[in-house]
């Protein structure tokens, strides 16, 4: 969106830019499922992410070509899901509003919005796609005959990193600004930490309904609070994961310890080492 104003010392005398107020409606998108520019505006978040990535004037710039267009139909199908409202209804799972100024860093647009999803942004096999949060099947099955080098376990991430609560911003729709959604802190949780409140703030700025907000922040709590995480040096064949995937993982060489069979891990990050 952009502003024209032709000065005028009597209109403007006490005008400053912050006080414009606008209330804008968004593009309509292509969607990759049907192949054609949506007739309304949409809040699919991965039409959104689509649409920002292949925009040469205000977005990333990237060709239609490297999108991973039948992942990012994917999760558009999830994010359309219906769920139930407390109070009663259904809304779609998830939907972003984003507003944002051309200048901002890329990267920090792009992280807001794979937050608003529970997903994960990826670029493999040479194409972008945005994993909106979802359960999928494990991808492979690894095991001790596919570790080439080390494995390395952390069973407990320190409590200076772990959480019992989770609280933060959303944006309100009335007014358009930022407003406190419901905390999360179940109380397992903090029973389990002693009755100690640990805290940790994550606010989702493109996201404009509560329960949304707190559905989100729920599942950014669960996952810290599985703790255990592995890093795992295998052969080309764990190559075929990425960011997001899960696979199963057998491993029977822990002395004295327990044996994982076909455990379920996901995957935070990939890479190829030299």
């Amino acid at each position: 969106t952009v502003f024209k104003l032709k000065y005028d010392a009597d209109k403007f005398s006490s005008f400053s830019i912050e006080n414009i107020r606008a209330q804008i409606k968004g593009a309509k998108l292509l969607d990759p499922r049907t192949g054609a520019v949506a007739a309304t505006a949409t809040a699919n978040p991965a039409l959104q992410v689509r649409a920002w990535l292949t925009n040469t004037r205000f977005g990333g710039g990237v060709p239609a070509t490297e999108m991973d267009d039948a992942e990012m139909s994917a999760s558009a199908n999830i994010s359309d899901e219906l769920v139930n409202v407390k109070a009663a209804g259904t809304r779609a799972r998830y939907a972003t509003h984003a507003a944002f100024l051309a200048d901002r860093q890329p990267g920090v647009v792009l992280e807001e919005w794979r937050r608003s999803v529970a997903g994960t942004l990826t670029y493999a096999e040479w194409k972008y796609a945005l994993r909106v949060g979802a359960w999928r099947p494990p991808h492979l099955s690894l095991g001790d005959s596919d570790i080439v080098g080390g494995l390395a376990v952390t069973a407990n991430l320190g409590r200076a990193a772990l959480a019992n609560g989770i609280r933060g911003e959303f944006t309100e729709t009335t007014h358009w600004q930022p407003t406190n959604y419901p905390a999360v802190q179940p109380a397992a949780y903090l029973t389990a930490d002693g009755n100690i409140a640990l805290w940790k703030n994550i606010d989702f700025p493109f996201v404009t309904d509560a329960e949304q907000a707190q559905q989100l922040a729920l599942i950014e709590l669960r996952r810290l609070r599985q703790q255990k995480r592995m890093v795992l040096d295998v052969k080309m064949k764990g190559y075929e994961l990425v960011p997001g995937d899960t696979f199963l993982f057998t491993h029977t060489r822990f002395a004295g310890r327990e044996t994982w069979v076909d455990k379920t891990f996901f995957v935070e990050r990939v890479v190829l080492a030299s």
